[in-house]
């Protein structure tokens, strides 16, 4: 299957600094005491969401121009030092000079 025709689907705000630029998106974790959440229903933001990307005929494409759920972790987040010493430890070749240059595997 072509790199450019998957789709990761993850609440783990950390994959979106280790995945393929716009291959990706990050939904709001569900939580069941939250009643209110119909992510999933018939007219859920997330079902709706994913109706129209099957539909899209570039799937990166559509996730650049239609983001959705949680930002990417960047310098000016909360957590950016666990997360960038995560990232330096896993994938030191994507660090240079103390910065987080790519979030494309290599």
């Amino acid at each position: 299957m072509p790199l450019y025709s998957l789709m990761l689907i993850s609440f783990v705000a950390l994959y979106k600094m280790t995945t393929q630029i716009n291959s990706g998106i990050h939904p709001h974790p569900y939580s069941y005491e939250d009643l209110k959440d119909n992510s999933l229903g018939t007219d859920g933001d997330l079902r709706v969401y994913l109706e129209q990307l099957s539909e899209a005929v570039n799937v990166q494409k559509f996730v650049e121009t239609n983001p959705f759920g949680q930002k990417a972790i960047a310098e000016g987040n909360a957590e950016w030092s666990f997360y960038h010493e995560v990232i330096s430890t896993l994938y030191p070749s994507r660090v240079e000079g103390g910065k987080y240059v790519s979030s494309v595997l290599t």
